[in-house]
């Protein structure tokens, strides 16, 4: 029986007088943690079956419909008999011992079953993995103390090294990620009081009640590693010497395993890694290299360990873990299916949420979303059973990002809070910079930029500080996306660029390739279109060089969008439908979906209204019956734009009502901006002026530098009465727009300057 399994069944014999509630019993089996109804419901099916019991029969664990569950099975007290070989009878002793009135096999659930759960439930309070104690261990960062470059490696590597350790050995090791942003590269001795204890902000942002901090060092040919250990008493500081670097971590990694369980830790169970020092080196090179995202060369190494070690768990896991992170989909597919297989059965449970997890993350990337949310869903499960505060907290961010991936974004805002509650009801202060990123994502979609800023900006200092280069990346260009969601096109072009340098020195050809389409993004928003279409054709290029069909769909795409823009609606049409096919064909539904949309407004431009319009109808009806909300509003944008060409106002604030209704229930205000901008351009065009107001000032506050909201803006002044000031904002449009800027707006601004003049000549 798992552990918790069996504390269900022991809360609800405690209070078997009572229908226990569904609130009471999560809090009691999870007091830290933040988990959903489903992990109670799987707790009582693995209980039942535990026991002997099911949904069905119901003879020892009633459902309470609506309130809880019940334990309703008869409890009895019978002597203990003494077991073979006994010399003499034991004392006399009392146990609970329940029987079900009515059983399937018509048998009582009594000694046998009770002294199964007894069994269970003493090997696991007493097994070696079992600390005694609410303990949580920080593993900072080795100070490579050599002054040897190639030595580098020693400050993430020997962390990773060591937490793997002594995760084996039942220690709760806080996340790598957190202890590294909070030390960042500052020296050990920086670290500590004049007492040689670590500084209190430690302790307090990590949660953790021990802490390990070691500093590298060389002399006379070999390296003296010295750490400091403390938690619970007075710090203690230690030195080892040996050869090598990792050969030292072992024997850290026994002594501080030793210390904090306050008793002898099997030894022999770690050896996560190997006891090959030249094992141990390889696989502690291969983790930094995995931090800086150099993947690559990360699996060369793994390979190397796998060869030498080959049936140990993490270094297959990680190996996985790096073709996952190189696309290789098939092979990681098959990997993690195979360690799937083999952590269900030998009771390794973290092991086990780790491979949901990574196999749910490859899932999401692939599409593959209900596979996925089931990955991410045992996941949950497995962390609530051991209590991780990890797993639990990354299995709501990855449930929020395929929520996020629906368009359901309050969904996906209330996983990512549900995380970082996560982390902050168990005093970790210090969050993730994966967590701080998604989070920002959400947001962005959401329209709340200046929260999305900050928690990209801690994103950027948390993957810097743990030489994560590469998710650094990722954290830059979402912060670019903020700056140029805002108008600030030169901010966002300096974020975006300093991300496109990290993926290049790392050497990560589809990270490059999705900074440059990133820069189109930002030239076609300052109305450069030539040079938009130029960043798009040498990703294109880089699509091509590293056959990457998705990279090749978003490149074709973003030129087709800049070729739409400069008025060449049809070979925007012919890019369009080339993504389109390739999508389809690579079963990528949500980019065919996309170039399925810019193809039809591209047959707008050209006004083959009738065939935009059959493809407006497949989106809706497809996404009517899926349940896609935001994708059903692809649909009608596209019913109000051909309305719109036609002079059919009226027609057209219909389909964008039902826009802005869905955009406001799944929480996307740019969705809600756009729609708005839209309206208020029909609203002037029905001479309502002032519920064209009321769209406009919404769309002025929300996107104020954006050059159609100066045209538009300036369309309100001019029929209001007010010329001077509409060819004022027109002017400041016009050097905003770039080659956006159209023979149509310069004749708008041409009769505005000319009203201005008459309207100033009469004052």
């Amino acid at each position: 029986m798992q552990p918790k399994a069996f504390e269900l069944l022991l809360y609800l014999v405690r209070n078997r007088h009572r229908a226990v509630d569904k609130d009471e019993l999560q809090d009691a089996l999870w007091p830290r943690s933040i988990v959903t109804e489903t992990a109670l419901t799987r707790c009582v099916m693995k209980a039942r079956r535990a026991v002997d019991d099911d949904a069905d029969r119901q003879a020892i664990i009633k459902t309470v419909h609506g309130h809880g569950y019940r334990f309703i099975a008869e409890i009895r007290d019978e002597p203990a008999s003494a077991g073979p070989g006994t010399q003499e009878p034991a004392a006399t002793q009392t146990a609970p011992v329940a029987a079900a009135s009515a059983s399937r096999r018509g048998r009582p659930f009594g000694i046998a079953a009770v002294l199964v759960v007894a069994v269970a439930a003493l090997w696991w309070y007493l097994a070696p993995q079992a600390v005694s104690g609410d303990v949580r261990l920080a593993v900072l960062p080795v100070e490579n103390a050599t002054g040897e470059p190639e030595l580098a490696w020693t400050r993430t590597g020997l962390m990773a090294l060591m937490n793997r350790m002594l995760e084996d050995q039942g220690v709760a090791v806080v996340s790598g990620d957190s202890v590294s942003s909070l030390a960042g590269d500052t020296p050990l001795d920086e670290l500590l009081d004049d007492d040689g204890a670590f500084r209190p902000a430690l302790q307090k942002t990590t949660a953790a009640t021990h802490i390990v901090g070691a500093s590298l060092g060389s002399e006379g040919g070999l390296y003296r590693l010295t750490y400091t250990i403390e938690g619970g008493r007075r710090p203690e500081r230690r030195t080892v010497v040996g050869p090598e670097p990792a050969a030292l971590i072992r024997d850290v990694a026994a002594t501080v395993a030793t210390l904090i369980t306050e008793g002898a830790p099997d030894n022999d169970r770690i050896s996560s890694v190997s006891s090959d020092d030249f094992v141990n080196e390889a696989y502690a090179r291969a983790m930094s290299l995995q931090y800086e995202g150099r993947y690559a060369e990360a699996q060369r190494l793994f390979q190397v360990v796998i060869e030498q070690e080959p049936d140990l768990f993490w270094p297959r896991y990680e190996y996985a873990l790096t073709a996952r992170n190189l696309r290789d989909f098939d092979n990681a597919e098959r990997l993690f299916l195979a360690l799937r297989d083999e952590t269900q059965g030998n009771g390794e449970l973290a092991h086990e949420a780790a491979v949901h997890n990574s196999l749910g993350v490859m899932y999401m990337r692939q599409r593959r979303n209900d596979e996925a949310l089931r990955a991410f869903e045992a996941t949950a499960e497995l962390a609530a059973d051991i209590q991780s505060t990890h797993y639990m907290a990354v299995a709501n961010v990855n449930l929020g990002l395929l929520a996020k991936n629906k368009g359901d974004l309050p969904t996906a805002h209330d996983h990512m809070l549900r995380a970082k509650a996560v982390y902050e009801q168990s005093d970790i202060e210090s969050l993730p910079g994966t967590l701080l990123n998604n989070l920002s994502g959400v947001l962005i979609l959401m329209g709340q930029l200046d929260e999305a800023e900050q928690y990209s900006l801690a994103a950027i200092d948390n993957f810097r500080l743990t030489g994560k280069r590469l998710y650094e990346s990722y954290a830059l260009s979402r912060l670019s996306t903020i700056y140029r969601r805002r108008g600030l096109f030169d901010e966002a072009e300096d974020a975006a660029v300093r991300a496109k340098v990290v993926r290049e020195e790392l050497g990560d050809r589809r990270g490059t390739a999705a900074s440059l389409l990133t820069l189109a993004d930002i030239a076609h928003g300052r109305g450069d279109l030539t040079r938009s279409h130029q960043f798009a054709l040498q990703a294109r290029d880089i699509a091509t060089e590293i056959d990457d069909q998705d990279v090749m769909v978003d490149a074709l795409s973003t030129m087709a969008r800049s070729e739409l823009a400069l008025g060449k609606p049809r070979d925007a049409a012919a890019r369009y439908a080339a993504a389109e096919a390739i999508a389809r064909n690579h079963e990528d539904r949500m980019n065919a979906f996309g170039a399925r949309y810019g193809l039809a407004r591209a047959w707008i431009a050209m006004g083959d209204y009738d065939g935009a319009r059959s493809i407006a109808d497949q989106l809706v009806a497809e996404s009517v019956e899926a349940g896609r909300l935001r994708e059903e509003t692809a649909g009608h944008n596209l019913y109000a734009e051909i309305h719109m060409q036609r002079g059919e106002w009226s027609e057209a604030v219909a389909a964008l009502d039902l826009v802005a209704e869905i955009a406001h229930d799944i929480g996307d205000n740019g969705l809600v901006t756009s729609a708005y901008a839209k309206l208020g351009r029909c609203w002037l065009e029905l001479d309502d002026l002032d519920k064209a107001g009321v769209y406009i000032r919404h769309v002025l506050l929300e996107r104020p530098t954006d050059a159609d909201t100066g045209r538009l803006h300036a369309r309100m002044a001019a029929a209001a009465g007010n010329f001077i000031a509409a060819a004022s904002v027109m002017r400041g449009a016009r050097s905003r727009a770039g080659e956006s800027w159209t023979v149509e707006d310069e004749e708008l601004l041409a009769y505005l300057e000319a009203r201005a003049e008459q309207e100033a000549a009469a004052e």
